[in-house]
């Protein structure tokens, strides 16, 4: 082996060792910050704008980087709520029919406030859902001028089984 062979071959070794320390380095500080918060289920029922919103009971084992609640089989006054896409988003043009208003945000917020919750949202998170047809009432919280109403609808397509709501870090 040359000189220069030499130089490259010994670059190359100490680049792989670099790594190698910095990908530790950075696998420590990721898991410091990862937190692994226990999955927690919402109460089995829940006063959201004047509806009875039940949640049945979760799968204990999953954790997040955040508080997290997960409302299973989740029902409003005993109907599944809508579940829909945004209309012009897709290429599913049956699970439209909320079209994209639905506030599963304020859903949330609503039930860790009555929780006494008060962190901010982080992210709301449909984990169980499907556009198939859905032979039930179903209903969404949709958002208006002075608030927030609950809008019932008949079977159609679209119906969500279980959300989460994650709460900010801080």
């Amino acid at each position: 082996m040359d000189t220069y062979g030499f130089v490259i071959y010994t670059l190359c070794v100490f680049l792989f060792a670099l790594s190698l320390c910095l990908s530790d380095i950075l696998e420590t500080v990721a898991e410091e910050e990862d937190t692994d918060v226990p999955d927690h289920s919402f109460p089995p029922w829940t006063m959201v704008y004047n509806k009875n919103v039940t949640c049945g009971k979760i799968k204990p084992g999953l954790k997040f980087p955040s508080q997290t609640w997960t409302c299973a089989d989740a029902r409003v006054d005993g109907y599944h709520l809508a579940y829909s896409l945004y209309a012009d988003v897709g290429v599913d043009r049956k699970c439209v029919e909320t079209r994209g208003m639905d506030e599963l945000a304020e859903v949330c917020l609503a039930m860790m406030r009555a929780m006494d919750v008060n962190k901010p949202l982080w992210a709301a998170l449909v984990t169980n859902a499907t556009c198939g047809y859905h032979d039930g009432m179903r209903g969404f919280l949709k958002k208006i001028t002075d608030g927030f109403v609950w809008v019932d609808m008949q079977a159609g397509h679209g119906a969500l089984y279980t959300f989460r709501c994650m709460a900010d870090k801080s």
